[in-house]
């Protein structure tokens, strides 16, 4: 079995990303560094508003470009389909994640990148 650092097929260190606003300058990233390698997940998270979706579309871009297989899990496509029957309660939202995990950890095992983008 390749070790990581043979398998890698994206890797970034001390991303910074400023956008502009009404209200000024607002940094969305501050010194973010990654990895990526065939058949991994990669969890993007923080609150909502935050430019979750903007960064895993990207990231998810940039990996189709390589001509890696990847697909994007994000609070639209699970919750309008497989985790239609939940809510938002702490209860839900932990299961909501456990179902996800579940989902991202089958398509890994057919190689495929998985990027989940959540609160």
């Amino acid at each position: 079995m390749p070790n990581s650092s043979e398998t890698r097929v994206l890797q970034a260190q001390q991303l910074t990303k400023e956008v502009s606003s009404p209200e000024g300058t607002l940094t969305i990233l501050d010194d973010v560094s990654f990895a990526v390698s065939a058949g991994e997940s990669v969890a993007i998270v923080g609150p909502s508003g935050a430019g979750k979706s903007t960064v895993a579309n990207l990231v998810e871009k940039k990996l189709i470009a390589m001509g890696r297989h990847t697909y994007l899990l994000d609070g639209d496509n699970v919750r309008h389909g497989l985790n239609r029957d939940l809510g938002f309660s702490h209860e839900d939202r932990t299961e909501n994640i456990r179902r996800i995990g579940e989902v991202a950890r089958l398509m890994n095992d057919t190689g495929v990148i998985v990027i989940a983008a959540f609160i």
